[in-house]
């Protein structure tokens, strides 16, 4: 049970497993509600669910966040919303950070295989392999300063 927002940092650290998420739903629902608002599960597609504070039809202003906790990755996520030049670099970067990844361990493999389609399909196989961890891998337990920060700052406004 949720007493104050920042509980969420050492209550609910983790939000990436369907239990995980549903336990959290329920604490939120239950923290609105003894504060008095009105508390939805909008559901969506691919078993997606937000919760929904209020009634954003009549709402003066509507503002969200990002419950759920991403994967760990092995670089940092690095976030800059006023800095466009900077945002896009770091994107390319991650971006050729895999394609080099991918080149290296396809290079090996043509060096044991002398094929160049096994290579070519196994840097296929590489790139999908790592952009497959990054959805789906192991839950960040660092997450203060990303979903948690959010979720914990709108129940604070609430």
């Amino acid at each position: 049970m949720i007493s104050v927002p920042m509980d969420v940092l050492t209550q609910f650290p983790v939000r990436k497993s369907k239990k995980q998420k549903h336990e959290f739903i329920n604490a939120i629902r239950a923290y609105c509600a003894d504060l008095g608002y009105k508390v939805s599960v909008q559901k969506g597609s691919m078993g997606a669910q937000n919760i929904v504070i209020g009634n954003p039809a009549t709402a003066k202003y509507v503002v969200s966040a990002h419950y759920d906790t991403c994967a760990t990755l092995p670089f940092p996520n690095f976030i800059t919303p006023c800095n466009l030049a900077a945002y896009l670099a770091y994107q390319i970067f991650v971006l050729a950070l895999f394609f080099g990844i991918c080149a290296l361990i396809s290079a090996l493999v043509y060096l044991i295989t002398k094929d160049p389609e096994i290579s070519f399909w196994i840097a296929y196989l590489s790139y999908f392999g790592l952009f497959f961890l990054m959805l789906f891998g192991p839950a960040n337990k660092h997450n203060a300063n990303d979903n948690t920060s959010g979720v914990v700052t709108l129940l604070e406004i609430a």
